[in-house]
Order: structure tokens, then sequence, then C-alpha cells
């Protein structure tokens, strides 16, 4: 059976790594590749709302201008998608999509078994300066199916290090991860990492954690640690880079974008990231 995985086109260096990373993980697993790129549409459209009677005339010449630009520039990265599709002998399909871009990806995702995304997107180039995380954020604030979110620069990860604090979060985000990575010997070294006050809470988390990726057959190193779960994690995944970093995280209140334990691994950016929460 292969996975649907969607693959975010919007011409940076994110989506060229995204889009590398979701060919190697379909040559590793198998999967069928869904490339989507966007034409902001109505964000293009509100650039010309609010012109007067006498400047209209020119605020739809602008807007039509915006349009066509966009629409060769998400025609290039619809060709570059499916010419490194090609030469990595990885199957896929590619879509043009017209809509807001949190709308889109949140409606593909229904039918998807991952996405692969940019830590940074710039799928609003028409209308914003430069790649940020707002869609990202938004997307593994409402999760319909596991993200992978990517740097800029990438290598292929050597380990993967999943962050386990018994909560139901970080449950789901193993077992999601689980689900869709089944183990190939020397693909990858597993961390499991917990923190607790103490040594005997820290050896029960990892036991029972391990108990089910076992059943995956996955043999992970586990790994305790005590303080700030935030820096433990952090500190952790440089220690072991290139990683995969899987993590769930509670909302600590609704208008959080994020907890706080994958904040500080979203502000620095350099480190791909499994979330589902």
């Amino acid at each position: 059976m292969k996975q649907r995985i969607i693959v975010g086109l919007d011409g940076t260096e994110f989506s060229l790594s995204a889009i590398h990373w979701a060919c190697r993980r379909a040559q590793t697993f198998g999967g069928i590749l869904i490339g989507i790129a966007i034409l902001d549409k109505p964000g293009i459209r509100k650039t010309g709302v609010g012109a007067g009677v006498g400047s209209s005339y020119y605020a739809q010449r602008s807007i039509d201008s915006k349009m066509e630009h966009a629409s060769t520039r998400t025609k290039e990265f619809m060709d570059q998608f499916e010419r490194i599709c090609a030469e990595s002998k990885v199957p896929c399909e590619i879509y043009l999509k017209i809509g807001n871009p949190f709308e889109v990806f949140k409606e593909e995702c229904k039918i998807a078994d991952l996405t692969i995304l940019g830590l940074r997107t710039f799928f609003k180039f028409e209308t914003t300066q430069k790649p940020d995380d707002n869609l990202i954020r938004k997307l593994m604030r409402e999760p319909v199916c596991p993200i992978i979110g990517v740097p800029k620069k990438v290598q292929p990860h050597r380990n993967v290090i999943i962050m386990y604090s018994g909560k139901a979060a970080s449950t789901r985000a193993m077992r999601a991860w689980a689900h869709i990575s089944p183990n190939i010997p020397d693909t990858y070294k597993v961390k499991l990492l917990t923190v607790t006050d103490s040594v005997e809470d820290g050896e029960y988390l990892l036991n029972r954690a391990e108990i089910y990726l076992k059943a995956y057959g996955i043999h992970p190193e586990k790994i305790w640690h005590t303080g700030n779960p935030e820096n433990a994690m952090y500190e952790t995944a440089k220690e072991f880079s290139p990683s995969l970093v899987v993590v769930g995280e509670e909302m600590d209140k609704p208008s959080y974008f994020f907890g706080r334990r994958t904040t500080k691994l979203m502000e620095d950016g350099t480190l791909p990231m499994f979330v589902y929460y």
C-alpha cells in the first residue's frame, strides 16, 4: 500500500528541501507524492479592496498583473517538482489549487497520510515580503494528518528523536510516526527521550513507550533527562544532529499556536520536525 504524501510547492529553498526529503522518504518506505501549488486568488484580490472610483481601473490592472505573474511562477514550481520526482523515480501527482493556503492544505490533508512542508512557507508571495512560519504553525495547531516541517538546509537524518511525556499529545505523535515509518534495519537510530523529576518516573515512561515501539520492530535507545523539557529536547536534537524530532504538545490555552516545548524548535528553524497534536 502506497502512502499519500502531500508536498507544498512555493518555490523557496525550504520547499526544495521538502521535495527532496519527500523523495527520499518515498524511496525508503514507498509512497506517492502529491505536489500542491497554490494560487492565492483571495489574497491577491484583497490588494484592490478600498480603491476609490477613480482608481478602481488601475487596482484591477494591478490584480490582473499579480494573478498572471503568480500563475507563471506556480507553473515553474510544478515543473520543478515533476522533474525532481522523475529523476528520483518516485511516482507523483501535481495539482494547482486556488484559494487561501491554510484552507487548501487543511482540506487536502484529509485524504493524505503525511504532509511535508518547509518550516517557512511563501505561498502568499504576491502579497507578503518573505517566507514565514504562519501557515505551518496554523496547520500544526489544527492537524488533519501528521506534518513534517523541513528546514532550508537539510541532510538525510541518521537519527529519530521521539519526545515522550506520557501525555495524550506525545502519545499520538509517537503512534502516528510508528504507523507510517515501518522499521528498516540500518535506516536510522531511534532515541526515545523523556524528562521527569525522578528516575523512577522516567524509567516507567520510557519502558511503556518502548513496549509500543517494539511491537513495530523499533528498538529505541532510551534517554532520561531532568530539568526543562524544551531545553532537553532541543539540546538532544542538536547533539544527535542530523535528526528528525517527533513531538506532540498539549495546548496550554486555546489561543496558543504551540505549546512551550515546540516553540524553541520552530524558532530555531534548522531542525526537521514531525508533529501531530
